[in-house]
């Protein structure tokens, strides 16, 4: 079923980040869209459509530890500047 975060929709195995906060107003937001796969606590991204963005290491894709929470996921890795976390509040569930 389609499940929305703040900044995130996933939809089935397939997932779209969606504008919110900073990204609204970049020049060049970093936003992808693709499938992803739970396997423990490890959630993997694999993007279908990149964005021509600035920061690669921005892009949400690859292997995050996943923290779950109640209403809120937490996903994070090691970039290249230091940790990378997403921290989204659910915030519609069509269940």
């Amino acid at each position: 079923g389609l499940i929305k975060f703040d900044a995130l929709i996933i939809n089935g195995n397939n997932y779209e980040e969606a504008a919110s906060g900073g990204a609204l107003n970049q020049k060049f937001p970093c936003l992808t869209r693709g499938t992803y796969k739970i396997k423990g606590d490890i959630i993997t991204f694999t993007t279908s459509v990149e964005p021509d963005c600035l920061c690669y290491d921005c892009l949400l894709k690859g292997e995050y530890k996943l923290i779950q929470s109640g209403k809120t996921i937490e996903f994070q890795k090691e970039a290249k500047d230091g940790l990378q976390i997403y921290l989204l509040t659910l915030t519609e569930s069509g269940r």
